[in-house]
């Protein structure tokens, strides 16, 4: 499990996370996160790093790719059925992780239900249509740590 593990949305951004309200169909709802589409600049204590948001999948899914000392990408898919989040993270090295999260267009909570054994919980605050924090809290490999993101668009 890395560090930088969002959402969505998303977003993360990472991630990532982020989340959506309920919806008629996933498109409608996947399109209420529409102010990400478009280039982050994101920062913490730690790091800095670009996230890039666009559609995928027509409309369906939105994707995020993060530019930093490694490249990242992550997916977020809303399921009506159940009014939740699925963010999957995917990482240089191969690995990836999926959280699930619920929430609103302008907080969300995650949590990691793979790999088996993950801690990683993520929160998503949007601030404004050009800024959002996230907030990231775990166990990586035995060390338990906690970061905020702040990003803002460009």
């Amino acid at each position: 499990m890395h560090q930088r593990s969002l959402p969505l949305l998303c977003a993360s951004f990472g991630v990532i996370a982020i989340a959506i309200a309920p919806a008629t169909s996933q498109a409608t709802s996947v399109k209420q996160l529409g102010y990400l589409v478009g280039t982050w600049n994101c920062s913490s204590a730690n790091e800095k790093f670009r996230e890039t948001w666009a559609y995928a999948l027509g409309g369906v899914v939105m994707r995020a790719t993060d530019q930093g000392k490694e490249t990242q990408e992550h997916t977020l898919a809303y399921a009506r059925n159940s009014n939740s989040m699925t963010v999957v993270d995917y990482f240089t090295d191969g690995s990836s992780d999926v959280m699930r999260g619920t929430g609103s267009s302008t907080h969300a909570a995650f949590h990691a239900v793979y790999p088996p054994g993950a801690s990683t919980t993520v929160a998503f605050n949007r601030l404004t249509d050009t800024k959002y924090t996230i907030d990231v809290a775990g166990l990586q490999r035995g060390k338990s740590f906690k970061d905020r993101y702040v990003c803002t668009k460009t």
